[in-house]
């Protein structure tokens, strides 16, 4: 008789490793662009491309669409992509502006 293995408990990380995960930046690049998400709303658009002394963890990937970042940047970062080796992070994030598109 086959023997049944939980896929989720052998690819997803625990809340307490998930939680116990950090790492330091060594080199970042923000950049910004404007953008309308529709006639009446306009929002500045943030790009952040971090290198990290310590890759994401496979199983933290697996399930995380997003990821928190401490002082000075700060705030919840949607993860767009990932290097092979999980050490480099393409996120993105946005802000309410008082500009519109014309400006």
């Amino acid at each position: 008789m086959k023997g049944n293995t939980s896929l989720q408990a052998s690819t997803t990380a625990t809340i307490e490793e998930t939680q116990s995960w950090s790492s330091i930046v060594l080199n970042d690049k923000l950049t910004l662009e404007h953008v309308a998400v529709d006639i009446n709303t306009d929002r500045v658009q943030y790009h952040l491309h971090l290198e990290l002394e310590h890759p994401l963890p496979e199983a933290y990937i697996t399930n995380a669409e997003y990821m928190t970042l401490t002082w000075p940047v700060g705030g919840i970062w949607k993860i767009m992509n990932l290097s092979d080796n999980n050490r480099k992070v393409h996120c993105m994030s946005w802000r309410k502006t008082e500009m519109d598109h014309v400006e």
